[in-house]
């Protein structure tokens, strides 16, 4: 049988191991590429869903009710406070994203300009919506000083009135 035959001076049992190894090596090649890519569509995954997220938060902070009245104003500031709270709460999910992020980068991901960009949006979204949530509880609490003046000065006006 000619086929079982050396050919060029190689047997052919090496010949079916080299390739075997060859085929090993290009699997293992892949698995790893497979591997990396399923951990960048993880994170995208997560720094998209993230970033809905910050989305909606960024909607309730950039409200403009700011009350009608005393008791108002203290339920806007009350629902306001707790918000906060939730989105320091919160805090450690965007943490978890970043991270996972520059781990990807440090781990040598082919896709680290696409990591970059998408750590970069994230980043910056989160620091926008700190900084919105910082501004409105600041406008939340002045404007209950505001309305406690106001109707300080309206009894005061009554009273005033009153007695006269």
């Amino acid at each position: 049988d000619t086929n079982l035959t050396p050919c060029h001076g190689i047997n052919l049992q090496a010949q079916i191991e080299a390739q075997f190894s060859e085929l090993q090596l290009l699997a293992s090649q892949r698995s790893s590429r497979l591997g990396e890519s399923l951990k960048l569509f993880w994170f995208l995954r997560e720094a998209d869903e993230v970033a809905e997220w910050m989305g909606d938060q960024t909607a309730v902070a950039a409200s403009e009710d700011y009350g009608r009245d005393v008791e108002h104003v203290e339920l806007l500031i009350q629902k306001f406070d707790s918000f906060i709270s939730s989105l320091a709460a919160s805090g450690g999910r965007v943490s978890s994203c970043i991270s996972t992020g520059h781990a990807l980068i440090a781990e040598g991901n082919p896709e680290c300009e696409r990591i970059q960009a998408k750590l970069d949006e994230t980043q910056q979204l989160w620091e926008d919506l700190r900084e919105l949530a910082h501004a409105r509880q600041e406008v939340n609490h002045s404007s209950a000083s505001r309305i406690r003046i106001c109707g300080e000065v309206y009894e005061h006006i009554l009273l005033s009135v009153c007695l006269s």
